[in-house]
């Protein structure tokens, strides 16, 4: 919410593109939308930050790995993963 109170340029260049590719949406709906888009860019940059800074045990600590037996899969079969 930080980041809607900051004077960044970004913000202006967020709201003309969300109103250039959405002109069906209200003043409202389009500040509704940068309000979340601003959401979650500060959630992702706590994430990316907790990510660099914090140890392999407190990420494995908020991290739930689902699906894991299929990258293990793939990579027995020689599939590349990227």
């Amino acid at each position: 919410m930080l980041l809607r109170r900051l004077p960044l340029s970004y913000l202006r260049i967020a709201r003309r593109n969300i109103a250039l590719c959405l002109p069906e949406l209200s003043d409202s709906e389009r500040e509704e939308l940068l309000k979340q888009h601003c959401r979650s860019l500060g959630m992702a940059l706590c994430e990316t930050a907790n990510t660099w800074w914090s140890s392999d045990t407190r990420l494995n600590q908020l991290a739930d790995v689902q699906g894991l037996e299929h990258l293990q899969a793939a990579l027995a079969r020689g599939v590349a993963p990227f």
